[in-house]
């Protein structure tokens, strides 16, 4: 039984099991939450969302949902929360990375198989394998958990998501509509061409944050160098280049700007300043 606030993590958790167990479910229980389920008509009738539709017809399997405001239904599956609660998340995990304990998680959890079950005679693990011989095959193409909306961009080129979390685009989209690639860990964002401008950690805080990539306003900084100090590309550049630059006049700081910027779209902003450190170290006056 699944439940699932937010769409783009329970269909990448999901999928994420479908693939660790080699196949999926013909049959999956889910609670009524807004993010599958649009409306409940009087004959409990459902319009399932156009995302989980998607999703449900991808994989094949059929999808059974608990009655409104009848917990009693799902007891047993409350009682196996209870149980992952109190041996997997207490005391309280801490982390960097979701994607990263997960994982960890999912090794802890198939350890967990060799455990008895209590009243088969038999483990779990081995239970499991009568299941997995009822799986329907996985489709050739993964499904990709992702919603692509069209959002206007501010007169920072940023855009605002659900009223509370600001993501950077670059300049040429200021003041236009971009797109926005969603799923459960990123937020991509794709000019009108849909190709990828730069990708962002999904904010999640119910409080208002913002996100901010520099690198790709580079160009538009190397115009107005003096205005570097002030921006967060100059907290990426290691100490050995900010002392190098900070002695720079006008002009050479411009130069060295919009070199880094050409470098930086040839390769990458990091390759870009392994070049401008060896020109440094060996002493180069010119251009980079």
């Amino acid at each position: 039984m699944f439940r699932g606030e937010n769409l783009q993590c329970l269909i990448e958790g999901l999928v994420n099991i479908f693939n660790h167990i080699g196949g999926g479910p013909y049959r999956i229980v889910f609670d009524n939450a807004s993010s599958i389920v649009s409306k409940i008509a009087k004959n409990k009738d459902r319009t399932l969302t156009e995302g989980f539709m998607r999703f449900k017809n991808h994989y094949g399997f059929q999808a059974v949902f608990c009655n409104p405001a009848s917990g009693h239904e799902k007891g047993n599956v409350e009682k196996k929360v209870g149980y992952h609660r109190k041996n997997f998340f207490v005391p309280e995990p801490e982390f960097d990375s979701l994607i990263e304990f997960n994982k960890t998680l999912l090794q802890e959890l198939d350890r967990d198989q060799n455990r008895e079950h209590y009243r088969e005679n038999n483990t779990i693990k081995e239970l499991f394998k009568e299941d997995l011989n009822a799986l329907l095959a996985l489709p050739a193409v993964e499904f990709e958990a992702a919603n692509i909306i069209s959002k206007r961009t501010d007169a920072n080129a940023c855009t605002l998501y659900r009223g509370l979390h600001r993501y950077s685009t670059k300049p040429s989209l200021v003041k236009s509509r971009a797109h926005v690639k969603l799923t459960a860990h990123k937020v991509i964002i794709l000019d009108k061409d849909f190709r990828e401008v730069v990708v962002h950690e999904r904010l999640y805080e119910k409080t208002k944050q913002e996100s901010f990539k520099w690198i790709p306003y580079l160009n538009q900084i190397s115009k107005r160098p003096r205005a570097l100090k002030y921006t967060g590309i100059y907290d990426l550049f290691p100490a050995r280049i900010k002392e190098y630059l900070d002695k720079l006049s006008h002009e050479k700081l411009k130069d060295i700007l919009k070199t880094l910027n050409s470098l930086t779209q040839e390769t990458n902003f990091d390759a870009a300043i392994d070049v401008l450190l060896d020109a440094i170290e060996h002493g180069a006056n010119d251009r980079v």
